[in-house]
């Protein structure tokens, strides 16, 4: 029984080793993806056009457009001045929204917002400036 199992070891080991084999050669290893991503951090702290300190803040968005569908997106940042918001929609900026931010401790957030800027965050997803312009109201559904 006891050889059973080594031999299943062996087998997963040895599926994984060829699984590496395919995938690593094609572009780099591991850790040269990591770097990658790693670097994109350090060239976006050059390009910063915030004037507040921003804190990270990772929490469900959704944004409530005038006349239009609710759209669900994802919080990247926050200051007392505005938060960065992840989606797959584009907007213009001068856009007008509600927000509303999930709280961990309470009702949502709901805040008036406009859109400062708005640019491409990877294939098909957008990050997007959100400025605080005043309190929101919930929205008839």
């Amino acid at each position: 029984m006891f050889e059973n199992v080594i031999k299943d070891v062996a087998k997963l080991r040895h599926s994984d080793d060829l699984l590496q084999q395919r995938l690593l050669p094609l572009a780099g290893t591991m850790q040269e993806y990591i770097d990658k991503l790693l670097m994109e951090i350090q060239r976006s702290k050059f390009t910063e056009r915030r004037t507040e300190s921003r804190q990270p803040f990772a929490r469900p968005v959704v944004i409530h457009l005038p006349h239009g569908p609710s759209i669900r997106a994802f919080s990247k940042d926050l200051s007392s001045q505005g938060i960065g918001v992840i989606t797959e929609n584009s907007f213009q900026p001068g856009s007008l929204a509600t927000l509303e931010i999930h709280s961990m401790h309470g009702d949502a957030v709901l805040l008036r917002s406009e859109v400062r800027w708005c640019d491409p965050y990877g294939k098909g997803w957008y990050l997007i400036g959100w400025k605080f312009i005043g309190i929101g109201v919930r929205p008839m559904a």
